[in-house]
């Protein structure tokens, strides 16, 4: 089975949910960062979106990636029913970036020089 087919498979029954507030690494990551109204923010392997929504709820400017159509088709869904515009679902590999990643990935220069926490990269 591919890759993509795995996690296709995980995410086509398995919505869009709102994040886990009490998560500790979230809270971790909201202290490290601080304020991060108006930030943009990368979330690499967003799965079902819940971090995404989790950083956009505080006002982040979010390009949300996964491999998954599935993942991707459920969170632009979810999105578009609760009226949420700082989410931007991008459906892609990051490890083979492809033009139109790489429309969203020039936006993050410290990509490339390991400043993600997890999965997350912010750039002010």
């Amino acid at each position: 089975m591919s890759t993509k087919l795995f996690w296709n498979n995980l995410y086509k029954d398995n919505p869009t949910l709102a994040p886990d507030e009490e998560d500790a690494i979230l809270q971790a990551s909201m202290q490290h960062f601080g304020d991060i109204t108006g930030a943009r923010l990368l979330d690499v392997g967003c799965g079902n979106g819940s971090t995404s929504l989790f950083f956009a709820e505080r006002g982040a400017k979010v390009v949300a990636i996964d491999i998954s159509d599935a993942a991707i088709a459920n969170l632009a869904q979810f999105c578009a029913e609760n009226s949420i515009d700082n989410i931007t679902p991008v459906k892609g590999r990051i490890h083979q970036p492809m033009q139109s990643l790489d429309d969203y990935l020039y936006r993050f220069p410290g990509f490339r020089k390991y400043s993600y926490i997890q999965h997350l990269l912010l750039s002010r």
